[in-house]
Order: structure tokens, then C-alpha cells, then sequence
């Protein structure tokens, strides 16, 4: 690592875990478990206090649909790796992104939507 990511490192926890977070993980941590994308899954004993270390950028759809659960604590069993590949990110603002029918983008907006017949005169 450069130094500029080591000052980084310091003060700011959106480039990745701080200096701090990383000497907490390391002497009061319990390592749960890795997920496929390689970030780490912690925990303090029989505590609910659960965190994850990103291995890349610091976003929270980058953490599966399994591992969230236990994260939030809904549930207690740590995932098994076939359910903690299931990651589902956020495509807003992407060609993939959700768009619901009948919206001004969506495959639906060149078909005018007709719920009513309308009204010819004679």
C-alpha cells in the first residue's frame, strides 16, 4: 500500500477499513466467514455485534442476500458459500435496472395503455 492510502486509511472509512477497525477485528474479533466476492464476516463471541470487512469498495449491495440477513441479525446461522453467492447489486442507472410497466422508460410506454373505449360520435 501507498503511503496516500495508508493516510486514508487513517481518517476515512469509505476507501476500506481503518487503522482502528482493523486493530478492533484483529483483538476482539471472531472471523465468521468469507463470502465469494472476499469480504469478511465478523462477530464478538456470543455478542450481536456483526460486522463485515469489503475487500473492494465499501458498499452495502455488495454484500449477499444471505449474509445481509445474518448481518441484521435475522437470522443466526452463518451462511454456507452456495447461499452467500447469490449477490444481487444495485443496477439503477444501468440497462439492467428495474423498470415498472408502463413507466416513461419502460418496454410498455410505446403501447398507449387503454382501460376504456372510447367515445365516437355517430
Amino acid at each position: 500500500m501507498g503511503l496516500g492510502r495508508n493516510i486514508l486509511r487513517l481518517f476515512t472509512w469509505w476507501h476500506g477499513q481503518t487503522f482502528g477497525t482493523q486493530l478492533f477485528a484483529w483483538r476482539k474479533g471472531t472471523l465468521v466467514g468469507k463470502d465469494a466476492a472476499g469480504n469478511r464476516y465478523y462477530t464478538i463471541g456470543k455478542t450481536k455485534r456483526r460486522w463485515v470487512i469489503f475487500a473492494n469498495e465499501v458498499e452495502a449491495t455488495n454484500v449477499s442476500v444471505a449474509w445481509h440477513g445474518w448481518l441484521h441479525g435475522t437470522t443466526d446461522v452463518v451462511p454456507t458459500d452456495s447461499a452467500a453467492d447469490q449477490m444481487i447489486g444495485n443496477p439503477t442507472g444501468t440497462p439492467d435496472a428495474r423498470v415498472p410497466p408502463h413507466s416513461l422508460r419502460g418496454p410498455a410506454a410505446a403501447v398507449p395503455l387503454r382501460d376504456y373505449e372510447e367515445w365516437v360520435p355517430s
